[in-house]
């Protein structure tokens, strides 16, 4: 074999494996690797929602489950200490404090606007546990009466990285920023605005 053909030959090799890609086959999805290049989308995580965090200080007997029998013995418990003044009603203000006290944020849900059937701006005990009972049945995929740690966690939105108009690390699907150029305000007209959170 002459040297032109060895040489050739090793050129050959370098580029098929090349081509090849690295071991362990192609990379996941239609934007390579999760955190690689433009375009790409995170590894999906879980999330627990604000009102998921309260169940949980409901678990009065250690065993990661929270019972329908908790949840009971939980809500005037609880509305007692959301009930500043001791009226019987939580007014906006009352509501707002509790939701930073209990769920973390003033406007975690469930708050006011989901807890105020009749629209009168207050919220009753009864009002109070029909919203509470309500997230309960609603985490409670298999209807069984008890929350498992894992009913309480759901699948955390996509977030996006790089792509048309967009910067690295962007916005969550679904929830948006504040909008690029003609945006107005949150989940404005710009990339990456519009819609609301999932929860």
């Amino acid at each position: 074999m002459t040297r032109m053909n060895a040489g050739a030959l090793l050129l050959a090799g370098l580029v098929a494996g090349c081509a090849s890609g690295p071991p362990g086959g192609p990379p996941e999805g239609p934007g390579g690797p999760p955190g690689e290049g433009h375009g790409g989308a995170l590894q999906e995580a879980k999330i627990a929602r604000p009102v998921a965090l309260l169940f949980t200080s409901f678990d009065t007997n250690d065993d990661l489950v929270v019972s329908k029998d908790e949840l009971a013995a939980a809500i005037p418990r609880e509305f007692a200490n959301a009930d500043a003044d001791q009226s019987g009603v939580l007014t906006g203000f009352e509501m707002v404090d509790w939701c930073t006290r209990a769920l973390g944020d003033k406007e975690a849900q469930p708050d006011l606007r989901a807890m105020d059937n009749d629209m009168n701006y207050t919220v009753t005990e009864h009002e109070f546990a029909v919203a509470l009972n309500h997230e309960f049945d609603r985490m409670d995929f298999n209807q069984d009466g008890q929350l498992t740690r894992a009913e309480m966690l759901m699948n955390a939105p996509r977030m996006q990285i790089g792509g048309p108009g967009g910067q690295q690390g962007g916005a969550p699907q679904g929830q948006g920023g504040r909008g690029g150029r003609g945006g107005r305000g949150p989940g404005g007209g710009g990339p990456g605005g519009g819609g609301q959170p999932p929860f």
